[in-house]
């Protein structure tokens, strides 16, 4: 677990304005057609038309990807799950019980990009955490050698590329390009010059959560 939550949800922005995210989803969750593309779009989609994934199926990628049950995704107090009890109408959901909410609300509103990050940060640190306190037993981030402190212990070739292809293809059914590899792997460096111990946990969680809320992992 990273020591400064706060100095990990700024380096997670950052991360995220370098790999494209949105800042925010202004998406109609019923399917309707998007705006037409404008000229600067060299590939335009066909249909141009995206859907928010909402809670239920971005708890359930990020459970089978994270290789962690679905009520451990996230809690909020260590009890109410996010998704079916605490963010569930944010996320899209329903709530006939408490609230009345019979039908899913048409639009995105302007907490959901904080509901899914939340989501999103708890399973990654989740999983994180579970890897690096029993490496013998870790399911994502295997293969990497740390230091007394927590970090990395580097080879000659720097941060090893193969957790980073392995994270994409679990995340996003596909291998990283080489600019994106690149990019995750040189972010270490600024981790670890914020962080100098457990340095390799931040990480990996960061990286995590960058990769699960891109556009390509929330939208479908």
């Amino acid at each position: 677990m990273f020591h400064n939550l706060n100095l990990a949800n700024i380096l997670a922005a950052g991360l995220l304005l370098a790999c494209g995210n949105s800042d925010s989803f202004g998406v109609d969750m019923s399917g309707a057609a998007a705006p037409a593309p404008t000229a600067t779009a060299a590939f335009p989609s066909s249909r141009a038309q995206v859907r928010f994934k909402g809670g239920q199926r971005l708890q359930n990628d990020l459970a089978r990807a994270l290789t962690l049950p679905p009520a451990e995704v996230c809690t909020e107090l260590g009890t109410l799950q996010c998704v079916d009890q605490v963010h569930t109408v944010t996320l899209g959901g329903v709530d006939a019980y408490e609230s009345q909410i019979l039908r899913p609300a048409p639009d995105t509103g302007a907490t959901t990009p904080l509901a899914v990050e939340r989501v999103v940060l708890s399973a990654c640190s989740r999983r994180s955490r579970l890897d690096f306190a029993d490496p013998a037993r870790a399911t994502l981030w295997t293969g990497l050698s740390l230091d007394a402190d927590g970090n990395l212990d580097l080879p000659s070739g720097g941060v090893p590329t193969d957790t980073i292809v392995q994270l994409y293809q679990r995340a996003l059914g596909r291998e990283p390009s080489e600019s994106e590899a690149d990019s995750l792997v040189e972010f270490y460096a600024t981790v670890r010059g914020e962080q100098p111990q457990a340095a390799a946990e931040a990480w990996a969680t960061l990286v995590c959560f960058a990769v699960f809320t891109s556009t390509e992992s929330l939208f479908y």
